[in-house]
């Protein structure tokens, strides 16, 4: 009823569990405790056939009652196994679906703006010095655009004036 230290096994808190053991317990005070007081205290239980058709009838009524508590607390612990399933599973859902939230965010915030400089750039390297990219956030990934951006008017300026400079050079 209250449990053991070294195996950790006790009843469940549900109070028909608890009702159910209140009524083993009474069960044992009431009925089954004096009789098998009276077995003992009987010299010899053969010659007393009316002694032992009682405590015949008491142990079956105590088993009875014993596996009716057993049958409560094994349906609590199915109810609970049950539960924990299901807030098992609801985590692992909660952890999946955080998962893709995660990766969504992380593609739109970082991947997305990273792809759209390489193209940048790869446009930049085959000449295009008009190529722009749009600055969407304030954050280090917009310092980079804006950057990009002002290297691209820097060296559309320089190629522009070019053929300027080398004939005044020469």
């Amino acid at each position: 009823e209250s449990g053991d230290a070294d195996r950790p096994l006790f009843l469940p808190r549900e109070p028909t569990v608890r009702d159910g053991m209140h009524h083993v317990r009474e069960h044992w005070q009431v009925e089954m405790r004096p009789v098998l007081q009276d077995a003992l205290n009987s010299p010899d239980l053969t010659l007393e056939p009316h002694l032992l058709q009682r405590l015949d009838m008491a142990v079956r009524g105590f088993v009875s009652i014993i596996n009716d508590l057993v049958l409560l607390v094994e349906r609590s612990n199915a109810r609970n196994t049950d539960l924990m399933w299901i807030y098992q599973n609801a985590l692992v859902g909660l952890a999946l679906l955080g998962r893709l939230f995660l990766t969504l965010v992380f593609n739109a915030l970082v991947i997305s703006p990273v792809e759209q400089l390489g193209k940048g750039m790869a446009r930049m390297a085959e000449g295009d010095f008009g190529v722009r990219l749009e600055v969407e956030t304030r954050d280090e990934l917009g310092d980079l655009a804006r950057g990009f951006n002002r290297m691209a008017d820097h060296l559309r300026g320089f190629y522009d004036t070019l053929e300027q400079r080398v004939a005044d050079k020469t």
